[in-house]
């Protein structure tokens, strides 16, 4: 058991009725703003925050010059030492997370007030994501891949960085890049029948997080290296099956769903649980296992499977409160965050399908002779694809 006496949320929101993963929309009303102190998203409030953010900034600019300048008085006392590091990576994960809460709502809302105001505005800093949402991948798979490459199973853990695509195929780890085969790696388990179940790339580490049913390693892809993370383990009696992770937060999945788990994660390795779970808090009705756990920015979406083994998509706040389902006909099994506010799944045959996270299936996408069934997908940066399908991985140009 890990960590049993830490059950407290660092932040607590204020309460809010709890509505089941079942609900539809037009049953339980969902708050147009996921931000808990924004009720109206007035554009004055938003531009108080933005200025907020910008002082952020500044402060955590002027702790690292001032910590600099004040180095040989710091080097005295080697406690003030140590803690001038720490306070400084805190503040920066703040500001990272702050700053991805205003690229994903708060800015569009200024820009749409900004565009019935009457003052002209001289910003030219334009966000690339609305490009990206305009990404036309029906166009996309219709081209050849630009590489193609043989793999000896169907297995579906893979994840991508910006520049490297890791996978797993059978007991090995693979790393590629849009060219080329890099480094291949065997898995040697220390429990008979482990394997790996999932991976998922974490960017302010700068390293793979690599999740077997009973372990947790970190896979250094300049180094190719593996190190076990000996702190985090499943809870009594289970085993992992998901893994995903934002910023410095990473989000596990025990005992196929009975039970999620919030961590939070450092390059110092001070890793620590935030919060645990149980199903009977996230899903009370109709569920049999999570399958796949992904977050981007700001929510988590849950592949859940029910008691009649259909699978729904469930999308979730950072505290686990259930913010709406996907509606679809089709039994989706979730992939991959793709950018934006977009995610992908499959049915697992031959075709996407790309959702919003606004409940709406975008758009299905046919991926018929293509190699075989769609195993899984992810985005190789800003200018590639990678997809899985039976025994290959195929990369695609955007």
């Amino acid at each position: 058991m890990v960590f049993q006496d830490e059950s407290t949320m660092i932040v607590e929101t204020k309460s809010s009725p709890k509505i089941s993963c079942l609900e539809n929309k037009s049953s339980s009303p969902v708050q147009p703003c996921f931000h808990s102190s924004c009720s109206h998203c007035d554009v004055t409030y938003l531009k108080t925050i933005n200025s907020e953010i910008k002082q952020l900034t500044n402060e955590t600019e002027l702790f690292k010059y001032s910590s600099i300048d004040n180095k040989n008085i710091l080097l005295s006392s080697s406690s003030s030492t140590s803690n001038i590091p720490f306070e400084t990576q805190q503040l920066n994960q703040k500001l990272s997370l702050t700053r991805h809460l205003l690229d994903y709502f708060i800015q569009p809302k200024l820009n749409n007030q900004n565009t019935f105001s009457d003052q002209d505005d001289d910003d030219d800093n334009d966000d690339d994501d609305d490009d990206d949402e305009d990404i036309n991948y029906e166009e996309i798979f219709k081209e050849k891949p630009i590489n193609e490459y043989s793999l000896l199973t169907d297995n579906l853990a893979m994840a991508c960085s910006n520049s490297h695509i890791l996978l797993r195929d059978g007991a090995r780890l693979i790393l590629y890049n849009e060219k080329e085969k890099l480094h291949q790696l065997e898995i040697k388990v220390q429990h008979p029948g482990d394997f790996i179940r999932d991976l998922c790339w974490c960017e302010t580490l700068g390293y793979y997080l690599v999740l077997t049913q009973y372990l947790l390693f970190i896979y250094d892809p300049d180094k190719y290296s593996l190190t076990i993370i000996d702190k985090v383990k499943p809870i009594q009696r289970s085993k992992f099956s998901s893994i995903t992770c934002s910023d410095n937060i990473m989000f596990l999945v025990n005992g196929n769903g009975q039970c999620v788990e919030r961590w939070s994660i450092a390059k110092s390795f001070h890793w620590k649980l935030i919060k645990r779970w149980p199903e009977t808090e996230f899903c009370r009705e109709n569920f049999r296992l999570t399958s796949r756990i992904r977050a981007n920015h700001i929510m988590l979406a849950l592949n859940i499977c029910g008691l009649n083994f259909g699978y729904r998509i469930c999308l979730y706040d950072y505290h686990m409160k259930l913010l709406r389902r996907i509606n679809s006909d089709s039994n989706l099994h979730l992939l991959s965050y793709m950018n934006g506010n977009q995610w992908m799944a499959t049915d697992y045959k031959e075709r996407f399908y790309l959702f919003n996270d606004d409940e709406t299936i975008k758009t299905v996408i046919d991926y018929n002779g293509k190699g075989g069934y769609i195993r899984n997908i992810a985005r190789l940066g800003s200018n590639y694809i990678a997809v899985k399908v039976l025994n290959r991985l195929q990369i695609y140009k955007i």
